[in-house]
């Protein structure tokens, strides 16, 4: 009787028996919820992810800071403000020394129109040992900016940058504070900013620019400078450096439009309108500037169309 070899597995069999064993493997493991999965899910924009991990981890008994703070910027992003708060109020009470839940309930407050709490919230970091000074001082300046209140928002910056002189967005702000020459609510020439000087901002942006060369709006603003002094190569070169790194932005968009429509591109304007349109279509901005770019190029009925949209959203009840 003639013996029998043994047969080695040829190669691509052995693989494909290994990954049926692996696969099984991998379905028989129990699911392990992950800090790092749930800031991978943040910083991938998938909100809803965030909070899946976030509760996992909260229910096996994690008691982290951060997890508490992140599903609140979680359920932020989803326009849970009350649930946010919950959260927020929760780490502050448990962890006394979490910084980033004080700052986090201070940007909360702000935005809600609270800012005597907001305030409350900031001087707890204004400490000299506090890690998170320099973004106090910005929150700080945020709010005296919103109360009209510039010099004080100035010196707030200034005090960002003297403690901090790496932080990126307090030049930010600084370039942008510089660079406002009327007030945000949109009337326009009626509260001329005592502090506008588009060299100091220029000067800002670009120290912005050089700290942080992927933040997207510093390069849009020190675009919109430039186009303001009709350096037009330079202020467009700005604006297209900021839609590559954040092309989704419909304000870009209808940035770019409007120097489109100023140099008599009417195509071109109606193409980027139509992007910030499709993007976020509750933007009376967008409408406007292709109203106008369809007007220009002779489109007076879509014109008509457009400005009736613009009209609608700029009279419809804010949420």
């Amino acid at each position: 009787m003639r013996a029998i070899l043994l047969q080695h597995i040829p190669k691509t069999k052995a693989c494909s028996l290994l990954s049926v064993v692996l696969l099984f493997w991998v379905s028989c493991k129990p699911y392990t919820p992950s800090v790092d999965r749930m800031q991978q899910e943040w910083l991938q924009e998938d909100y809803l992810g965030t909070l899946v991990e976030a509760n996992a981890l909260l229910s096996d008994g994690d008691t982290q800071c951060h997890v508490l703070v992140l599903r609140a910027s979680a359920y932020r992003k989803i326009l849970k403000e009350e649930l946010a708060k919950n959260d927020l109020l929760t780490a502050s009470r448990r962890f006394p020394e979490c910084e980033e839940a004080t700052l986090e309930l201070a940007r909360l407050y702000a935005q809600s129109g609270d800012t005597t709490r907001a305030i409350s919230f900031i001087n707890r970091l204004l400490q000299p040992n506090s890690a998170l000074k320099p973004l106090a001082h910005i929150e700080l300046a945020m709010i005296r900016f919103m109360q009209d209140n510039f010099d004080a928002a100035l010196g707030e910056l200034n005090k960002a940058t003297a403690t901090d002189s790496l932080n990126a967005l307090a030049w930010y702000y600084k370039g942008y504070l510089r660079s406002r020459f009327v007030d945000p609510d949109g009337s326009s020439g009626k509260k001329p900013f005592a502090l506008f000087s588009f060299s100091e901002a220029m000067q800002h942006f670009n120290r912005s620019i050089a700290l942080n060369p992927r933040f997207a709006d510093a390069w849009f603003q020190r675009g919109i400078v430039h186009l303001n002094e009709f350096r037009d190569a330079q202020g467009l070169a700005d604006l297209q450096q900021a839609l590559r790194l954040d092309p989704i932005n419909a304000s870009y968009h209808v940035g770019r439009a409007e120097y489109y429509l100023r140099i008599g591109n009417w195509k071109a304007a109606i193409a980027d309108a139509d992007s910030a349109i499709s993007l976020q279509p509750g933007d009376f901005s967008a409408w406007e500037v292709r109203a106008a770019a369809y007007r220009k190029s002779g489109n007076v009925a879509q014109a008509q169309r457009d400005e009736q949209r613009a009209l609608q959203i700029r009279k419809a009840p804010k949420p």
